[in-house]
């Protein structure tokens, strides 16, 4: 499953930024440090 097909059709997300219809909220993966300090946080929007 793609992430743009979580959304049902019918529901609209409008941006928060510029007010537009139709945005897609991209989940990411974020890391700090290396090694045995290495902190990875999932699934940011």
């Amino acid at each position: 499953m793609m992430s743009n097909e979580v959304f049902s059709k019918e529901e609209v997300i409008i941006c928060d930024v510029c007010g537009r219809k139709g945005a897609i909220i991209r989940r990411v993966t974020e890391t700090f440090g290396k090694g045995k300090q290495l902190l990875v946080i999932e699934n940011i929007p």
